[in-house]
């Protein structure tokens, strides 16, 4: 099989899923159409990518005893099963928060780590570049379902109508894609100096286990209080309104290709990537932050501070591979990606927004993330 197709299909259903980061989109639409609070749209979303991440460790282990076609398969009949419930609701909450929330949630992660640990195999001398790609179409998948949904929005189909039309699209095409997520014929010869199995418990006490969950915590606990809070942030500033949207859009454009760049520097200095996407990270957040309102500089480091935050999404996943090998990534990756991302990219946005409210100023959040990013690296 041509490797360069299992790459085009993994993009493929990394472009699907990545639309739940595009689930403002519906907001207004559940709101106006449905009659669901604010509160009770995010708490769909939350429970989301609380689905997302726990089923993504469920997945991951079930990797070694299965197949990624077959995980992919189970994946994509999850997601459109959801989607459907959801579509058939009436606008009854707690169904959409099934549907949706819990089953199509659980059917990201299944998804989610498939296409990461096939690439992995097919480029293994340049996992880092096809993982970064990878999750790029994951970080691009929210500006794809954005067009899809407003077109339909526009043309006069109701909420409930486009969740029936995206989960049988997407999970056509996922299904589709999934054929081509197979092992390359000859493989696993450069695994025997890793350990065939590693216990769950003994995990954390394992010193590169602790240093990727350290790093992947700092790096998603910056990122993360950043982006949510960009807005507010800019605006005590003085920013206006367009810059302070311009700002936004540039921070996601670099988390997007910040995947790939760092994905291609890791494949040249390996390991030393880490600290030093940590330190750029910590450098342009305090430019962001500390650097006034030069509308210029708040643009480059906009974007920079994307750059940065797009690391966490590929050099974690490319390490556990080095560290651990190829045949133990399924079990550790999620468990580093749940932990790292489900703590830190939790606490970031509350902490800052609750700690700017308190002192009316974001130096101390930001002075917090800045140190937090400078101790990992």
């Amino acid at each position: 099989m041509n490797k360069y197709i299992v790459l085009i299909c993994a993009v493929l259903i990394q472009l699907c899923i990545g639309g739940v980061y595009a689930w403002s989109v519906f907001v207004p639409k559940l709101q106006n159409e449905l009659g669901l609070s604010s509160v009770q749209t995010q708490i769909i979303f939350s429970f989301i990518i609380f689905s997302f991440t726990f089923s993504m460790t469920f997945a991951g282990r079930l990797l070694s005893s299965s197949t990624p076609r077959f995980l992919a398969v189970i994946g994509s009949m999850l997601f459109a099963t959801g989607y459907l419930v959801a579509s058939y609701s009436a606008g009854n909450f707690w169904v959409i928060l099934f549907g949706i929330g819990a089953i199509s949630g659980t059917g990201i992660g299944f998804c989610y780590i498939c296409p990461m640990a096939t690439v992995i195999r097919w480029f293994s001398d340049k996992k880092g570049f096809v993982t970064g790609m990878v999750v790029a179409g994951f970080g691009g998948g929210a500006i794809m379902l954005v067009y899809i949904s407003e077109f339909m929005f526009h043309r006069g189909y109701s909420v409930l109508t486009v969740f029936k039309i995206i989960g049988l699209l997407y999970a056509t095409i996922i299904l589709f894609s999934s054929r081509y997520l197979v092992y390359p014929p000859t493989e696993g010869h450069a695994e025997k100096k890793y350990k065939d199995d590693i216990p769950f418990m003994k995990l954390f006490t394992e010193k590169p286990f602790l240093m990727l969950f350290l790093g992947m915590f700092a790096g998603t606990f910056c990122g993360l209080m950043i982006i949510g809070n960009l807005k507010s942030l800019l605006a005590a500033k003085g920013i206006g309104e367009t810059l302070a949207d311009l700002s936004v859009g540039l921070f996601a454009v670099g988390n997007s290709l910040g995947r790939i760049l760092w994905g291609y520097i890791h494949d040249r200095i390996k390991g030393g990537c880490i600290p030093l996407s940590l330190l750029f990270l910590a450098i342009c957040t305090s430019l962001l932050v500390f650097s006034g309102n030069f509308c210029p500089l708040i643009l480059v480091s906009s974007l920079a501070v994307g750059l940065g935050f797009g690391a966490c999404f590929v050099l974690y996943a490319s390490q556990t591979v080095d560290f651990y090998g190829m045949n133990n990534f399924g079990k550790i990756y999620p468990v580093i990606f749940l932990l790292g991302y489900g703590i830190g990219g939790s606490a970031g946005p509350i902490l800052g927004s609750f700690l700017s409210t308190r002192f009316g100023s974001y130096n101390l959040p930001a002075t917090i993330a800045i140190s937090f990013l400078l101790v990992a690296s």
